[in-house]
């Protein structure tokens, strides 16, 4: 699904992104979750980061509630601590619109009120299996837009994640906020995007 000749060595080194990305228009930051461990935000401010997007939590299996990301309580607490921007992102297994809903449910009670500086991500990437759920691609895409109106009538904004393969081929093309993944050295995406992960090695 990634037709791209620029590659990215392994660990590729946040001094390098600046070098290579950072400039007047944007800010560059870190995506982490508890398989990341334990992160000292003083030392990821230091190296130039100015925000992170974390994961709040993850949906085990298809249809059940989510349980809470191992790490996320301390991330957003220390990154917040040290003056770092902050976003939230679901990883989630939702196969109806009434389970995003849920799902987007959980995460307003899991924030009680938290304040964000990015939109609340609804992250669905598990397109492994997809033969086994008779979704039709209105009703794929139903699933992140009710997710993205539950969360945006508590008060925050919402967004979905993709890569470009999946955004360009299956998501409808409609939404307004995207963090877009594509792991290349310069995008051809040319929908719309506010975030774009442009590295999943990076150390």
């Amino acid at each position: 699904s990634n037709n791209n000749i620029n590659y990215q060595t392994p660990k590729y080194a946040f001094s390098e992104a600046l070098k290579d990305y950072k400039n007047e228009h944007n800010e560059l930051g870190i995506d982490v979750s508890e398989w990341q461990g334990a992160v000292d935000y003083e030392l990821v401010k230091n190296a130039g980061a100015t925000f992170v997007m974390m994961r709040i939590g993850y949906t085990p299996k298809a249809g059940e509630t989510p349980k809470i990301d191992g790490t996320y309580l301390n991330n957003i607490k220390k990154a917040k601590e040290v003056g770092l921007k902050v976003g939230v992102y679901l990883y989630s297994k939702a196969l109806s619109k009434e389970h995003a809903i849920k799902e987007a449910e959980w995460i307003i009670e899991t924030l009680q009120g938290e304040k964000l500086d990015f939109p609340i991500i609804f992250d669905w990437e598990i397109w492994s299996n997809w033969n086994s759920y008779h979704l039709s691609f209105h009703e794929l895409n139903e699933m992140p837009k009710s997710f993205i109106e539950t969360v945006e009538k508590a008060g925050y904004k919402g967004a979905l994640y993709g890569s470009k393969f999946y955004l360009e081929s299956l998501w409808d093309g409609s939404y307004d906020q995207v963090w877009l993944a594509h792991y290349t050295t310069k995008t051809n995406y040319e929908g719309k995007y506010f975030m774009w992960q442009f590295s999943n090695v990076g150390r």
